[in-house]
């Protein structure tokens, strides 16, 4: 069966683009959430990490992105509405089936939610008179960085750094005498090295109690996680609280009431800690590997050393400097109704809910380091913050469905409406400077900002308290399905829905969505028989539908006072003052518009199965703020102005075999997706330390800038050459960037930039293969992506980036006289970057991937040895994550993870860490685990 929208159907029924995730892809995978566990598992399913650190969720998508207001797709738990936060606290052994509805004809009944796909997750349950049975599965491992930057002895960063200054026409550093002797007694640990532990302990467990009587089942569980975090080194104190927790609590409860109602009550609860250290961590991995290997972690006095152009150390900032706690408590479930008043159609009542608070306690702690370390600045005040914010989701929703067959017609219908309540984003926050620390926990008293003369500085009242009001909006539904098959070859479909959001302007509110699909079993006709009888079964499928898209905050209608600095010029300065966003009375959805052709092959009695989509999507009315010029006096207002087309396809395969007393079973998929802007306006170019462009024609977020031509090697090179204005007095030296001059005047400037790939996945695939032998099974699953581009800047690339005191090991192989074909331009330092470090694709890296994503070995014990303490069953196993990466050369060499992105779900960039390669190093673990059947 197939859990779609509102119901189920048989697999050979399906017309619609649905791909199912089984228990068996995720089982015993030490994952610490669902986003890691989907991770390959469905074609055209992509999952990208903005961050690794413990409890962190990912970026989402299905088939690719499409607007730029937000492409994360609904996600729903046995019917419950539960967002992206769902998926972070679900307990993995709780599923019992995943479903992703991909196109209009599928996620159409959900309307104005579905525009990105549907994500539906249904939870295991138990059976009626059955006696109860307790099931527990444990795991315990160990994390390891995947990559890590690696950074040069130190006797090599003297001679780089003395390199760098003399290209950059400054005076060397280090003295030969000082470089030979530190070559001669070695270096000092790495800090980074020294600052990420090598092996950080796991645990994942759970404990389900299932049964029933003769009219009622349950499900009972509970789940506990505990992910240490990969800076608890050994240079700090053992009592340090960094790690993410996660406890679970599900009941699952149906009970027929009579021989026509019966009611089910889905219940689940989460409390989850994410217990973190007080400093960001992207300035914690950037000033690791802002230290060159000739400091010390600790002097001979056993005070932090602070190198000399630092101003803190980093095991200093993680032992004294604080923490940043927050505790969420998550309550999701529902209560489903449904009647059968008559053979043949039922009515089905539901109500559900999500609900969340968010607490969260910050401190900073005031600490000093030994007088002699000038350049150090620690925090010169206690600071003590609170912040508490909840979010409230709430749906009702009924329907009533007929379903019967006559003779060779099968006929089902159903019609239903749902109302969807939400406040979200409801909170205050407090900050208290200055406070009193009273144990490692609480602090008293304080209030302003202290000043080193004694006086306080008030600064505004929101720097001390801050009340934030909720986002409130309905949605209001119609909806209804209609299915025919004739003699179980001819298949259709028709799904709808009727919206109305509380989000748009009046008169433009509601809409309606229609979608439909068709079916034909190919090989069911009379003339193909011989086919069928010989091989196998052809199904072909096509769908087309409308879903839509409100994803802006509330009362973007309307005009609205906003507060700006700066906004108003007198006297040549800025000045605060207040302006007004346009009314715009026609803002109404965005529509995207689907279409889906594929063809489903089962042969040899379903020993293979191949399934192939082929989709276009286009997406109208797309919000965008227009610019409006500065002498308007007014703001921009949200206008229906952007269009995006999405095309792609995806291929599935699976095949099980037997030979003698080994099972075999293989599934792989591969898909391809690409987006180009048709309909934007004025083409905005955006992005800090590296710059993407939205221009009509290209992808979203498409990199922009120069395009090299390798490096100049000598004068004639530089006679020739364009003349560069921007590099270091605008003249360029051997060793430096060569640009394509592309509109051939003779200069390198603006005009002459180019659009050269984007960071979105392509040609992303899986493979599996299990194989079981008499009590032993065996499992490995790859997963990873065909084609990819990043860019890459700033620590990571950059050797002494802005005047810092940093180089890697691949600026080993930079260029010199004797070094003409180096992958390393010159090295300088300062302004004399300029040209080198220019935004150009000589920064971009190929980021493809092949990762042994999981690895398992397991051995269940004999039936005579679980009889015997009375057991039904038990399995022991290893299992693993992450445990091999290939990636291309180049890149490898950096130290970067390849599944890290700048963007999020609108290809916004919003993480500058994966930039300057200053993420929380991803984790390769390998576990134990025990499953245990009681």
């Amino acid at each position: 069966m197939v859990i779609t929208a509102y119901g189920s159907q048989k697999k050979k029924q399906v017309t619609a683009a649905i791909s199912t995730i089984s228990t068996k892809d995720i089982e015993g995978r030490p994952v610490t959430n669902m986003f890691q566990a989907l991770q390959g598992n469905a074609p055209n399913l992509t999952l990208q990490q903005a961050s690794a650190e413990p409890g962190a969720g990912m970026t989402l998508n299905i088939r690719g992105v499409g607007s730029l207001t937000g492409n994360a797709p609904l996600i729903i738990i046995d019917g419950v509405q539960s967002g992206n936060d769902g998926l972070q606290n679900l307990n993995p052994y709780d599923v019992e089936s995943i479903s992703v509805l991909k196109d209009a004809a599928s996620s159409a009944i959900y309307g104005s939610q579905a525009a990105n796909g549907v994500i539906y997750i249904t939870t295991k349950k138990g059976k009626q008179d059955q006696a109860p049975q307790v099931v527990y599965n444990g795991m315990y491992g160990w994390q390891m960085p995947t990559a890590l930057p690696r950074q040069v002895e130190g006797w090599q960063y003297m001679t780089l750094k003395n390199e760098a200054l003399v290209n950059s026409g400054k005076t060397p550093q280090y003295a030969p005498g000082d470089i030979a002797a530190w070559k001669q007694r070695g270096s000092e640990p790495a800090y980074l090295d020294e600052m990420i532990r090598d092996f950080t302990p796991q645990q994942n467990h759970s404990l389900n109690v299932t049964g029933g009587g003769k009219n009622s089942s349950y499900l009972l569980s509970l789940g506990y996680i505990n992910q240490g975090s990969m800076l608890h080194n050994s240079h700090l104190p053992d009592n340090l609280e960094l790690n993410y927790k996660r406890y679970n609590a599900r009941a699952n409860v149906s009970v027929d009431l009579s021989k026509w109602v019966k009611a089910s009550v889905n219940l689940a609860y989460s409390k989850s800690n994410f217990n973190k250290q007080r400093a960001d961590i992207g300035f914690l991995i950037r000033d690791a590997m802002r230290t060159p290997r000739i400091y010390a972690i600790k002097d001979s006095l056993g005070n932090y050393v602070v190198p000399a152009l630092n101003s803190n150390n980093v095991f200093a900032q993680l032992e004294y400097g604080g923490y940043n706690r927050t505790d969420r408590d998550n309550l999701l479930g529902g209560l489903d109704v449904t009647i059968t008043p008559v053979e043949h159609f039922k009515i089905n009542f539901n109500a559900s809910g999500n609900y969340t608070i968010n607490t969260g306690t910050g401190r900073q702690n005031k600490y000093t380091y030994a007088p002699y370390y000038t350049t150090a600045n620690p925090p010169i005040y206690n600071q003590y913050d609170a912040t508490a914010f909840r979010d409230l989701t709430t749906n009702v929703y009924a329907t009533a469905e007929y379903e019967n067959t006559f003779g060779r017609h099968y006929v089902k219908g159903q019609v239903g409406a749902r109302s969807d309540a939400i406040n979200e984003g409801y909170g205050l926050r407090a900050n208290r400077m200055g406070t009193t620390n009273l144990d490692d926990d609480w602090a008293i008293g304080g209030g302003y900002i202290p000043n080193a003369d004694g006086t306080f500085n008030y600064d505004k009242i929101g720097t001390y308290n801050d009340i934030v009001n909720p986002n409130l909006y309905a949605l209001n539904s119609l909806f209804g399905r209609a299915n025919y098959v004739f003699d179980d070859k001819y298949r259709a479909e028709f799904t709808w829905r009727y919206d109305g959001s509380s989000k748009l302007a009046p008169g433009h509110r509601w809409q309606f969505f229609p979608a439909f699909s068709l079916g034909w079993r190919l090989t069911d006709e009379a003339f193909l028989e011989e086919v069928k009888n010989r091989f196998g079964n052809v199904k072909l499928r096509y769908s087309w539908g409308q879903v839509g898209n409100s994803n802006i905050g509330g009362f973007n209608y309307l005009a609205r006072v906003n507060l700006s600095q700066g906004r108003y010029p007198f006297n040549n300065t800025g000045n605060n003052g207040a302006d007004f966003t346009a009314f715009n009375e026609n803002l109404e959805w965005e529509i995207s518009t689907m279409s889906n052709y594929g063809v489903d092959v089962d042969l040899f009695n379903n020993a293979l199965t191949v399934s192939y989509d082929f989709f276009n999507k286009r997406t109208t009315g797309i919000y965008l703020a227009q610019v409006v010029p500065g002498t308007a006096g007014i703001g921009s207002s949200i206008q229906n102005v952007g269009e995006v087309e999405n095309k792609g396809w995806e291929l599935a395969v699976a095949y099980r075999a037997r030979t003698g007393k080994f099972n075999h079973n293989i599934n792989a998929s591969v898909s391809d997706n690409l987006n180009k802007v048709i309909k934007f306006g004025q083409e905005s170019i955006r992005g800090s330390d590296l710059t993407f462009i939205i221009r009509e024609g290209f992808p979203i977020a498409s990199y922009f800038g120069y395009k090299s031509d390798g490096l100049y090697q000598n004068l004639d090179d530089i006679k020739n050459a364009p003349r560069v204005p921007f590099a270091f007095n605008q003249q360029v030296e051997p060793g430096d960037v060569k640009y394509i001059d592309r509109n051939k005047d003779g200069v390198i400037d603006a005009d002459d930039r180019f659009v050269f790939g984007n960071p979105f996945p392509r040609y992303t695939f899986g493979f599996t293969y299990n194989v079981t032998y008499k009590a032993f099974d065996f499992t490995m699953f790859w997963q990873g992506v065909g084609k990819r581009s990043q860019y890459l800047r700033g620590d990571i690339v950059e050797a002494f980036h802005n005047n810092e005191d940093h180089a890697m090991v691949q600026h080993l192989d930079r260029w010199t006289p004797t070094n003409p074909e180096a992958s390393y331009p010159r090295l300088t330092i300062g302004t004399a970057n300029a040209n080198n470090f220019a935004y150009s694709d000589y920064w971009m890296f190929d980021t493809k991937y092949l990762r042994l994503k999981n690895l398992q070995f397991g051995y269940s014990l004999p039936k005579n040895v679980t009889s015997a303490v009375k057991l039904q069953g038990a399995r022991v196993y290893f299992t693993s994550q992450n445990l091999l990466t290939f990636t291309p050369r180049r890149f490898r060499e950096i130290g970067v993870d390849p599944e890290f992105t700048q963007f999020d779900d609108k290809l916004a960039m919003t993480n500058y860490n994966a930039i300057a390669g200053r993420n929380y190093p991803n984790a390769a673990t390998f576990a134990f685990g025990l499953d245990i059947k009681f």
